[in-house]
């Protein structure tokens, strides 16, 4: 099998990897959840202490089925590819998207060196997407405006207009995990003035400072739901503390 950028050939002999839909199906060619349909020997059998969360994480989705928490997608001619965890997913307008799946297309075109893709409410869709941006170095002095633009309307003739970002916001740094992974939910809980749990894994939390400056184009984007009499718009703002 030849190699393609971001894929892998596939699971390791013994390990009876698949990829399931919603209903629990077998899929190929399709994003789905990343499952295991047999034990094998090394596969975690337990938490310390917490027999109820083990079973709730991994096992009561389908029945005798293992469930990873990753989102994957298996092509047709064999190979693999990771798309993020699960519960990082987003749910826009009654359709689920992987983070990992705007971040991949942002960055594919050319204006962007990193990006965090993440969710944030909506009185209207339930959720939106919010991406913060770190421009290239071909863009890095472009006007934020123009690339926020730019890149909106990239993700927008990608995925379809239904996923277009509502907010992109250019900064100078995103945090990163000490393995080198965007950290969204430290961009989350910055961006919208909530808890973000333990940081002790972000290697810079420097990073924090650039998310808070950009905060304001987001209250811009709440702001404009109000003026067009958008139900609820106001718990947009309550929601996330602005």
């Amino acid at each position: 099998m030849s190699m393609k950028e971001c894929r892998f050939a596939g699971h390791a002999p013994g390990i009876a990897a698949d990829v399931f839909d919603g209903e629990g199906n077998s899929v190929v060619g399709e994003v789905g959840e990343l499952v295991l349909t047999h034990p094998w020997p090394s596969m975690t059998r337990g938490l310390w202490r917490e027999p109820e969360r083990y079973l709730e994480t991994y096992w009561s989705h389908w029945s005798g089925v293992w469930f990873h928490g990753d989102r994957a997608i298996r092509y047709e001619d064999g190979s693999w590819e990771l798309l993020g965890r699960s519960d990082d997913v987003l749910k826009i307008a009654g359709k689920r998207l992987g983070p990992v799946e705007v971040e991949s297309v942002v960055i594919s075109g050319g204006e962007v060196m990193m990006a965090a893709a993440v969710g944030i409410p909506d009185p209207i869709r339930g959720e939106v997407v919010a991406l913060v941006i770190v421009p290239s170095l071909v863009t890095k002095d472009s006007n934020p405006d123009t690339l926020a633009h730019s890149v909106a309307d990239h993700v927008a003739h990608a995925l379809g207009k239904p996923f277009r970002p509502a907010v992109v916001l250019v900064v100078d740094d995103i945090p990163l995990s000490r393995s080198g992974k965007v950290h969204r939910r430290a961009v989350r809980a910055w961006l919208t003035d909530t808890d973000p749990g333990d940081l002790s894994t972000v290697a810079n939390l420097e990073s924090r400072e650039a998310i808070i400056a950009a905060r304001e184009r987001l209250r811009e984007y709440y702001k404009q739901l109000q003026k067009t009499d958008a139900p609820s718009s106001e718990s947009g703002l309550n929601q996330i503390g602005l």
